[in-house]
């Protein structure tokens, strides 16, 4: 499908994600809108630019991955929807699953206690007990190691390197403490800096030891 076509399907649909399959049935990727329009603009790139030339590679579900585990990977990516694949070699579209249909899966009490509490409760003890989450995911306070300090959350890219999202930054200024929701990205650390960070267990246990 060319790019001409492409923007018609968009224009048609009134979808801002598209999802490349093959006649065939064999999964390509993804498309946003933003990916697309800049390419739409050159006239001369229509016959020569192609849907699979602009499909972004998709994290993906099975029909037998458990409901947590697709939550899981709906928290680390930026769309509000993921493909549902075979598990063959090409993989096969079978249809898409959105965080909608994730969240009206879960019973009420389980959704308000395990996943919409992925809040962490600023207390004024010196050790916070941790949230827990779906699966092994985690809600933790952690000191920021020694050997990061002078650096900052933009440097660490955190949710790039070991998955995790930082919910706030503790620290003291003068005298007084402080707690900064949400984090600044340019911020360095500095010695008694305390990180809220949302993970697996096994992620906040590598950051602690950096």
């Amino acid at each position: 499908m060319p790019i001409r076509a492409i923007v018609e399907t968009f224009l048609r649909s009134r979808r801002h994600l598209l999802h490349v399959v093959g006649e065939d049935g064999t999964y390509y990727g993804l498309i946003a809108m933003q990916d697309i329009l800049p390419a739409a603009e050159d006239r001369n790139l229509d016959q020569l630019v192609v849907a699979m030339d602009v499909a972004r590679p998709m994290p993906s579900v099975s029909l037998r991955d458990p409901v947590s585990s697709i939550m899981e990977r709906f928290w680390f990516q930026e769309f509000g929807e993921l493909p549902v694949l075979t598990g063959g070699d090409p993989p096969k579209f079978i249809g898409i699953v959105t965080r909608r249909d994730i969240l009206g899966a879960f019973d009420r009490d389980v959704l308000r206690r395990r996943v919409l509490t992925a809040r962490y409760r600023m207390q004024a003890r010196e050790e916070a007990a941790p949230l827990p989450l779906v699966g092994d995911y985690s809600v933790e306070e952690v000191p920021v190691p020694a050997s990061l300090h002078g650096r900052t959350l933009a440097d660490l890219a955190l949710p790039r390197t070991l998955s995790l999202t930082a919910l706030a930054l503790k620290r003291v200024e003068e005298g007084q403490p402080r707690e900064l929701i949400p984090p600044p990205l340019d911020t360095p650390f500095r010695p008694g800096d305390r990180l809220i960070l949302m993970g697996r267990r096994s992620s906040l246990s590598e950051f602690a030891r950096l």
